[in-house]
């Protein structure tokens, strides 16, 4: 039997894989077809999933009488999404596609679509290849194939963007600024910045996790949403992820005033208080929804002229601001909960280079007094 693998791979003076698939003898595949196949995902047009679609009209007038939660149910959408459609900010192109179909429209006729250059990232890229490997290395270990040829394809490098983040003082203005918010979402943002959690550990933490006379904060569930299902709990993003934090203590002044006032909240509703035990909960308990942070931070931001770069920016600030305060990589990189300390160096290379230099200026210029 000879086994054939369909790769989608540039042959005979083709430029490109995108015309349709090539069969090729798994035992004839080469580490230079894989190469240009790997090599023409880090092309421009690769991928459609980053266009941009924003609606033409106000969204709210082309319901036409239908509301938000029906157009959400017919189309798969979250209501979220539609929400924040029907005020004018734009989606990806697959869910302008769906929102269409929904409404037995022309995606063309309601929204303008901006395309973007569509790269993948060399993260993606690896993925990629790391598929095709797995497949290979299944065939080495029946014979099928004398070697793996993906051993020998080299990832493009490309050039990581540059991760934007709050400036320490932009973070203190932002701080003081959140003494005129409500006591919900002050204590989400000063548990963001002084613990550089995950948006949904955030959304996940219950009353249980929070040790008052300790001082610690225990990361051990995310909060997820999924259309059709709802707000749901899942675990973690890794193992590593459950882990527990010793903050400040200005943190649980907030947290004891959320308390009070979500204690006061229950007594007050009685039976309609929905008892999920979480910290950020709705008007009655229930966990809130996991964009409902980010409107909210982007409608403040608009309101208090502060620079909105989103809720995971907190977390990038909280990271820099432990390795400019000459942290060690393994400290940092279980603060912050990821898997492997090579992925804090991944993500924060820049930063520890930085700091590194830093460092050694200091060194040199204790040196150079010392000596004169």
């Amino acid at each position: 039997m000879q086994s054939q693998i369909s790769a989608p791979v540039p042959l005979h003076g083709s430029t490109s894989w995108r015309s349709g698939p090539i069969h090729i003898r798994i035992d004839k595949l080469t580490a230079r077809h894989i190469q240009r196949f790997i090599d023409n995902l880090g092309e421009d047009g690769i991928s459609a999933k980053r266009d941009l679609a924003k609606p033409k009209d106000d969204l709210s007038a082309i319901l036409k009488g239908r509301t938000q939660k029906d157009l959400a149910e017919t189309s798969g959408v979250s209501r979220s999404t539609i929400s924040s459609m029907c005020r004018g900010e734009g989606v990806t192109l697959t869910t302008a596609e769906k929102i269409s179909t929904a409404l037995e429209r022309s995606t063309k006729d309601l929204f303008t679509i901006q395309r973007s250059n569509g790269k993948l990232s060399p993260k993606s890229i690896q993925h990629y290849l790391s598929f095709v490997s797995s497949v290979l290395d299944y065939a080495f270990r029946f014979e099928m194939i004398s070697s793996n040829p993906c051993k020998r394809v080299v990832i493009p490098s490309g050039e990581a963007p540059e991760r934007e983040c709050y400036t320490v003082e932009e973070a203190q203005a932002f701080l003081d600024s959140l003494n005129h918010a409500p006591t919900k979402y002050k204590a989400f943002f000063v548990l963001a910045i002084y613990g550089g959690f995950r948006r949904g550990e955030l959304l996940g933490l219950e009353w249980e996790d929070i040790d008052f006379q300790a001082k610690v904060v225990k990361i051990r569930r995310t909060s997820q949403y999924l259309p059709g299902r709802g707000t749901f709990t899942d675990d973690t993003k890794t193992e590593k992820s459950h882990r527990t934090l010793k903050l400040p203590a200005p943190v649980f002044n907030v947290l004891k005033r959320l308390q009070i006032e979500q204690t006061q909240d229950r007594l007050r509703l009685g039976d309609q208080w929905h008892n999920s035990g979480r910290l950020f909960v709705g008007d009655t308990g229930e966990p809130i929804h996991p964009n409902t942070p980010y409107h909210w931070l982007r409608r403040f931001c608009e309101d208090t002229g502060q620079r909105f770069l989103g809720i995971h920016a907190f977390r990038h600030l909280n990271a820099s601001l432990l390795i400019n305060s000459g942290v060690d990589v393994k400290t940092v990189s279980a603060s912050l909960g990821h898997s492997q300390v090579t992925t804090t160096l991944n993500i924060y290379a820049h930063t520890f280079e930085e700091a590194q230099a830093r460092a050694s200026e200091a060194v040199a210029d204790l040196l150079t007094k010392k000596q004169a």
